[in-house]
């Protein structure tokens, strides 16, 4: 039986979005009883014969990078120690929160995978991303933790969460973390059980509102943070919960939700706690903003933006060699869990590019895209777009 063309389009979209090589996987012969999923398949890859030079030659253009270790995601690669450390429960979720908030919040991002960072490349890899986000990347070599450290001190920005770093590659604990750029002093000292505990949001702390709590849950870090380190958040330790008329803080604390500190010419932040398990979990938008700001605020802007309603994706690539920038929307409208249907199109979306020169080409769509004036004061053009149906690629002149 087959999976149905909605979802063909969807995952080869992804794959053509991030670079990767297009491809259909059946078993059996092409004769199948099932071709429901033949006729979208055969217009993807057809469309992507007509314009295969405008993906000969791509390169990344995102600037954050998501850290992905075979040591630690259970199911990938030879290691797979991840159930050792006392958080390895947490170690798939933590994974897909924090891929689950970039993806959510519109930032382009590309994985970065351990052994390529301690590779021979390792160095010019990690240089062309402004930021690198860990989540509770719990096993650790030295190797890894040089690399990282080295590109924090050269000027990049480090988010790590949980335990990352606090065991070695194999699992075996630390007696202090593996990444000396983290703005804290020894090994953080876990306390479970937090079901019940919040962290109070200052005035101007995150870009909530007026929202004074975040939600916890799992396992605190209690971490004392370096002497010229800053933090935000206050966590509220377990409190009585039920009736709200029974049921009020009486009692508060002075550790932090995050901890940001300077390390060279970079910037590394430690959030002490499980913020992308939780997400992954609860999908609560106000913890992936937490996620995600942490990062943006430390870094420049993103190469492109997004604006307008929709359950997109986007991503970004170069390609150096013909001088242009192709610029992936990927719609998941059309997906309700496991389900996968017709994707329905998405209006108003206006997409802001930085580094480009003229009018773009919406590849799907086949029309031509034209700014809607100059530049703004961060350096975005700004493009109406034509409807979004499974997925379009806008193709620009780079400056």
């Amino acid at each position: 039986m087959s999976e149905t063309g909605a979802y063909q389009l969807a995952r080869g979209a992804q794959q053509l979005a991030s670079g990767a090589t297009l491809d259909f996987y059946l078993l059996g012969v092409m004769d199948q009883d099932d071709k429901s999923a033949f006729a979208d398949t055969s217009k993807l890859f057809h469309w992507h014969k007509a314009n295969e030079a405008n993906y000969t030659g791509l390169k990344p253009a995102s600037k954050i990078a998501l850290y992905h270790s075979h040591a630690v995601v259970p199911g990938h690669g030879a290691g797979g120690y991840a159930r050792r450390p006392a958080s390895g429960q947490y170690a798939e979720a933590s994974f897909r929160g924090a891929y689950r908030a970039l993806v959510e919040a519109r930032l382009p991002f590309d994985l970065v995978v351990d052994e390529i960072v301690v590779g021979r490349d390792g160095a010019k890899v990690l240089g062309q991303y402004d930021a690198l986000v860990l989540p509770n990347v719990t096993c650790m070599s030295d190797a890894e933790a040089k690399a990282i450290d080295a590109r924090v001190k050269a000027g990049g920005v480090l988010l790590a969460t949980g335990e990352t770093g606090l065991y070695d590659e194999k699992g075996a604990p630390r007696d202090k973390p593996a990444l000396a750029s983290l703005p804290i002093i020894g090994k953080p000292m876990a306390r479970q059980n937090m079901k019940g505990a919040y962290f109070r949001v200052a005035p101007g702390e995150l870009p909530i509102g007026d929202v004074k709590l975040l939600m916890m849950d799992h396992a605190y870090y209690v971490a004392e943070a370096k002497a010229d380190a800053e933090t935000i958040l206050t966590l509220l330790p377990p409190q009585r919960f039920g009736p709200p008329e029974l049921c009020f803080p009486d009692y508060e604390s002075e550790m932090p939700g995050a901890i940001i500190g300077a390390h060279g010419k970079g910037r590394a932040i430690y959030v002490p706690w499980h913020a992308d398990a939780l997400y992954y979990r609860d999908s609560l938008p106000h913890t992936r903003t937490f996620l995600t700001d942490l990062v943006v605020r430390n870094i420049p802007a993103a190469p492109v933006k997004v604006e307008g309603l929709g359950s997109l994706e986007v991503t970004v690539q170069s390609q150096p060699k013909a001088g242009k920038l192709l610029v992936h929307l990927i719609n998941y409208g059309g997906q309700r869990n496991n389900l996968y249907e017709d994707a329905p199109p998405l209006h108003g979306i206006r997409l802001g590019v930085k580094d480009v020169t003229g009018s773009g080409t919406a590849l799907v769509a086949g029309n031509t895209v034209a700014p809607e004036g100059k530049a703004d004061k961060q350096g975005y053009l700004w493009y109406a777009l034509p409807p979004v149906a499974a997925f379009e690629a806008i193709q620009f002149t780079a400056q």
